[in-house]
This record gives C-alpha cells, sequence and structure tokens, in this order.
C-alpha cells in the first residue's frame, strides 16, 4: 500500500547507502516484521563510526542496528574516543545503552514534546562550545 512502511535504509555521509530491514527480507536477524540485512548493513555503518572528525551524529542505535556485533563494537569504541558525539538512543534497555546512559562522561537529554522543536538548535550551540573551548582535540572533555 501506498504510504505503508516496508523498510529501513542505513546511509552515511558521503552517500553510501544499502537496506538495513525490509519486509521481504527472511532474517534472521528479524525486528517485528523486518529481516535484518547485516551484510548490506555493516560495510556501510561501521567504517562510518570509525570515520575522521570531531563530531559524530549516530542516527540510532535501536534494535535494529544492535543486532550486528560488529557495530555494537565500533559503536562502544567511538563513546571511548575524544570526538564529541551525538546519538539517538533507544529507550527501552540493552547492555550497550543501558551501559552509556549511566555514563559520567554522556549527558543524556530526553526529547520530550516540550524540547524537541528547539533541540536541533540547542545541541547545536552545545558542539559548538565544546569546539571553541577546546584548544586540542585531546585536551576536549568527553561527551
Amino acid at each position: 500500500m501506498a504510504g505503508e512502511r516496508v523498510g529501513f535504509a542505513v546511509e552515511d555521509m558521503s552517500g553510501r547507502r544499502a537496506v538495513l530491514a525490509h519486509v521481504d527480507l527472511p532474517g534472521p536477524p528479524n525486528i517485528g516484521r523486518y529481516g535484518i540485512d547485516l551484510a548490506g548493513f555493516e560495510p556501510i555503518a561501521v567504517p562510518a563510526l570509525a570515520g575522521s572528525g570531531d563530531v559524530l551524529v549516530l542516527d540510532e542505535l535501536g534494535p535494529m542496528e544492535l543486532c550486528s556485533p560488529a557495530f555494537r563494537a565500533a559503536a562502544e569504541r567511538v563513546f571511548d574516543t575524544d570526538r564529541i558525539v551525538v546519538a539517538t538512543v533507544q529507550v527501552r534497555p540493552h547492555p550497550l545503552t543501558t551501559a552509556l546512559k549511566v555514563r559520567p562522561d554522556i549527558e543524556l537529554i530526553t526529547v520530550t514534546g516540550r524540547n524537541r522543536d528547539r533541540l536541533p538548535g540547542d545541541l547545536a550551540a552545545a558542539i559548538l562550545r565544546l569546539i571553541d573551548t577546546s584548544a586540542t582535540p585531546r585536551s576536549r572533555p568527553r561527551r
């Protein structure tokens, strides 16, 4: 049917794109009615996490992405670097996301109806402050 969601894609900043999950994929793994295509997902998502730059925007650490052991390991490593990481993280418990949410070097912001419209500007301003107040990437506090 028109307008019915049948799948999800992964895309890096260079425009490389692949199927992450689709109703026509058999899986495993599966999340609901979607089969997950780890062979398509991992060659794009894992190198994107290891890329260069002071800031990484990661959308998202959700149930489909977390099916990939290679992606989970890469995501865990990126939070132990000096890079500024802005990530959307699922609400439901998972060993990786639960551990991230309680780290003292993580600032957790829950998106609500009251803050969602101003959140992009607030995040951009916070990132610019972190970049501007840092002499070098190594001296920057981890977020």
